[in-house]
């Protein structure tokens, strides 16, 4: 008999669970600490050396490189600076409107101008990016730098790896692709160490960024850079999902029933639902304090705060009153949708199940990864989502990086394409393994997975702001240790 998971309330569970975040933290910490003090210690005294500046590095490819700085030095200005009609790409990193206000983008990550359609590139935040991370570069001359390279080394940890690679290098005879297989938090926990020794190994990665610690710890430290092919820009689904990197796949959280038992449409429309008594001990969720796309999620609801202040007074016809121990509407939230007996379990199969069997005889709702929609195919489970607002979801954004002094920069930027939806012939292939029900590209030129719950554009979504996360999401933390 299936048995459901009961709810973890009580006080010796609370602080077991309270001990085991503070150990994972703790740990996490010093894996952080150890990468960031050795690449302090190494890159800083290398700067003494050099009379405060950065040493100048040996080129990985010296011929490669040196045909690029015949070809380029002078197009890199002009990469940068204003684009015509025949030339487009907006104008560097700044663009002028109509009325004459002049916009900057300070980010790192691609700014679209709604006014004037133009895509705002980021400025390069390193020597070795504005050198090699062209954006505007043609694809024929990305493929002939590329051969001349001859290989790429990929980071991925996926069993998808090797057979994409496969495809890759049957597409581009004389490029070979060394996978090496390693976790994103393996790859986050070396490369700082390695990069600040001068070993220079890395190509490229495909990532979630979900707490933005890569947009703020190795973008912003000139550790990773994102790569922004211009003529793939236009396609994507929705110009925010820019603002933080160069996206490939998108996955939701998402609010599931069984349609089994609502066969007319979703139970509940509104996030403040989940706060209602009806629903009480009904809701099952994953651990916001260890799952980080769901502290990611809350610490996002936090950021759009007053949406769910005028949410509460739209649904119950009156303005919120907020609890002493909270600050803004979203903690509110929280605050009432934990008391609300929520059953935590982390398996996301397990939840899947005690929601969506079609022989469920409880009612169930549960908070999950939109991956889960595949267990209707697979297991013939009755999931169906509910389209909340004030908005759905956060974007839970896949990002495709190079790694700074990549030894092979023009083979990663167009492995990075392939993994982008490539162009031509090849379109659809590099990603096809995420164009999966549950997991939606961001090309619009790339048709969707036929079983998708519901196309992309119909789904009404925050902007995640990784910064915004990475800045404020142990707050929300602490607010949840002392709620729970």
């Amino acid at each position: 008999m299936y048995m459901t998971k009961k709810p973890k309330c009580s006080l010796s569970e609370l602080i077991f669970k309270m001990k085991e975040y503070k150990m994972k933290m703790s740990k996490m910490k010093a894996v952080a600490l150890t990468a960031v003090v050795t690449f302090s210690v190494v890159f800083f005294a290398a700067c003494d050396t050099a009379g405060g500046t950065t040493p100048e590095l040996p080129d990985p490819n010296p011929s490669v490189a040196a045909e690029q700085n015949n070809n380029n030095q002078n197009e890199n200005d002009q990469n940068n600076t204003n684009r015509t009609a025949e030339n487009p790409g907006g104008a560097g990193d700044t663009t002028e409107l109509y009325d004459g206000t002049t916009i900057v983008n300070n980010t790192m990550g691609v700014i679209f101008v709604e006014e004037t359609g133009e895509f705002i590139m980021p400025s390069p935040t390193n020597e070795w990016a504005a050198a090699n991370i062209d954006h505007f570069m043609p694809y024929e001359e990305i493929v002939r730098l590329a051969l001349l390279e001859g290989e790429v080394n990929w980071v991925t940890s996926g069993s998808r790896g090797p057979e994409a690679a496969a495809e890759f290098m049957a597409l581009y005879p004389g490029i070979t692709v060394n996978i090496i297989n390693m976790g994103t938090s393996d790859a986050l926990s070396r490369f700082p160490i390695e990069h600040a020794a001068g070993m220079f190994n890395l190509d490229i990665m495909r990532s979630a960024d979900a707490e933005g610690i890569i947009y703020n710890e190795f973008k912003a430290r000139s550790l990773m850079h994102s790569y922004f092919p211009y003529d793939i820009l236009p396609v994507i689904a929705d110009p925010d999902f820019l603002l933080a990197g160069m996206p490939s796949y998108v996955v939701l959280n998402l609010i599931y029933y069984n349609y089994t038992f609502f066969p007319d449409g979703p139970p509940i429309h509104s996030w403040w639902c989940l706060t209602l008594p009806e629903w009480h001990g009904r809701i099952i969720a994953q651990d916001p304090l260890t799952e980080v796309r769901y502290t990611s999620a809350l610490t996002t609801f936090v950021k759009y705060a007053d949406l769910f202040a005028e949410e509460y007074e739209r649904i119950f016809g009156h303005p919120i009153e907020l609890h002493p121990q909270s600050p803004t509407a979203a903690h509110e939230w929280m605050r009432r949708f934990f008391a609300n007996n929520i059953i935590i379990d982390n398996s996301g199969s397990s939840m899947n199940r005690t929601v969506g069997r079609p022989d469920q005889t409880e009612i169930f709702l549960g908070w999950g990864s939109s991956s889960g929609i595949r267990r209707n195919t697979d297991e013939g489970l009755h999931l169906a989502q509910a389209m909340l607002t004030p908005r759905v979801s956060q974007p839970n954004m896949n990002y495709v990086y190079i790694f700074d002094q990549a030894p092979n920069p023009n083979a990663a930027k167009l492995l990075a394409r392939f993994l982008l939806g490539g162009q031509g012939d090849s379109l659809g292939i590099g990603n096809s393994d995420r164009n999966l029900e549950g997991s939606w590209l961001v090309r619009t030129d790339i048709p969707a997975h036929p079983g998708q719950p519901a196309p992309l554009s119909e789904f009404n979504l925050f902007v995640h702001d990784g910064e915004f996360v990475y800045r404020n999401s142990p707050a929300v933390l602490d607010f949840l240790l002392t709620i729970r």
